[in-house]
């Protein structure tokens, strides 16, 4: 099966693989080849995603996914160019910001995701906690997926 990913600005990434787990409002999803078609939300969390026998993880922002049987959808210079596959499974997910856990440095995200906590405990007030919260869940999502899979 084809999966890209996809921020606001650009392709991300785009791969093949045998197993993916969304990360969804009620939930993870495991999608694999054959799957039946959905539209799906998709929270703050961890993608991972099976080659092979090789595991890996992006830790991703909100945003949503499509999973469709028939169609793909490849970058050339210029634009985004739809093509028919009939045969393939295809996940295209849309995010607001996604990075691939090896490339996060684990001592690094310990350390934002502590004083992300320790900023999100020493919030005086209801607005200050609501703006905080965003921000440890994000610095947590990112140091989780560099301790998923090594």
């Amino acid at each position: 099966m084809k999966v890209f990913i996809l921020i606001p600005d650009q392709i991300l990434a785009s791969f093949d693989a045998d197993q993916v787990i969304i990360p969804t409002g009620t939930g993870f999803m495991g999608v694999l080849d054959n799957h039946y078609n959905v539209n799906l939300k998709v929270v703050n969390g961890i993608l991972l995603i099976q080659e092979k026998s090789e595991w890996s993880s992006i830790a991703l922002g909100q945003g949503g996914a499509v999973i469709q049987k028939g169609y793909s959808f490849e970058k050339s210079s210029k634009d985004y160019i739809k093509m028919p596959s009939p045969d393939e499974t295809c996940v295209v997910i849309l995010v607001e910001n996604a990075e691939f856990s090896i490339n996060l440095d684990s001592s690094l995200t310990h350390e934002e995701y502590v004083k992300a906590q320790a900023k999100l405990a020493s919030a005086k007030t209801r607005k200050e906690e609501i703006l905080t919260e965003l921000s440890e869940k994000r610095a947590r999502i990112r140091y989780q997926a560099t301790q998923l899979i090594k």
